[in-house]
Parts: structure tokens; C-alpha cells; sequence
């Protein structure tokens, strides 16, 4: 083996621990934030403050709050936690309200009605 490649294979593995090891720690700070609804929303309006305006984008990069996905979780998505502190986005995004939602639809027909024939 060459003289000192044994050393430097050693400190490149212990620099990647260190690297992921950090990463863990800023993960589970950002993660495990138990916030009440009030302190989410006392943060997520003190940013919009600060910046003027928000985004998934500009809460992910912002220290010291938690990510857009909480926001998402607990209020259900962001523009209800954005209107939660009066916020009102530039632009229209109440098409994003539908999606996901199931369609609603008058009688059953096609195969609904055959479906709907086949029950007892």
C-alpha cells in the first residue's frame, strides 16, 4: 500500500460522516418543531413581513422556520394558511383548490349504472 493512502481514505470517510451527520441534525431541528397553529402562524406572517412576499420556495429557504410541507399538513395547504394571516398571493391560484377533489357527478351512468345494477 502507498505511504499515507490509508490516512487519506480514513479522514474522506470521517468528512462524509461529519457531512451526513450534520445533514441528520438540520433535519430533525427543521422536522420536530412541535409549533402550535398560532406559532406557525406568527412565523409563516413574520416572513411575509420580512420579504414582502411568500412562497413554498421562500419558506423553504428561510431559517428558523419549518418547512412548506407543515403549513400544508396542518392547515390543509398553503393558501388556507395564507389567508389564515391575511396574505392574498399576487396571482390566482384557486385552481389549485380542485385538484384532487373527486368530481362530482348527477345519476349513474355508464358503467356506474351497470356497478349500481350488479348491488342487491
Amino acid at each position: 500500500m502507498i505511504d499515507g493512502v490509508a490516512d487519506v481514505v480514513f479522514i474522506a470517510k470521517d468528512a462524509a460522516n461529519n457531512v451526513f451527520d450534520n445533514a441528520q441534525q438540520i433535519i430533525e431541528r427543521r422536522v420536530r418543531q412541535p409549533l402550535s397553529p398560532d406559532m406557525l402562524l406568527k412565523k409563516l406572517r413574520v416572513l411575509q413581513l420580512r420579504l414582502g412576499t411568500l412562497s413554498a420556495d421562500a419558506i423553504n429557504r428561510a431559517k428558523g422556520i419549518p418547512c412548506a410541507s407543515i403549513y400544508e399538513r396542518r392547515f390543509g395547504s398553503l393558501r388556507k394558511a395564507y389567508a389564515l394571516i391575511g396574505f392574498a398571493p399576487a396571482a390566482d391560484y384557486s385552481y389549485i383548490d380542485t385538484r384532487g377533489r373527486p368530481r362530482e357527478h348527477g345519476p349513474a351512468t355508464g358503467c356506474g349504472k351497470l356497478l349500481l345494477a350488479c348491488l342487491p
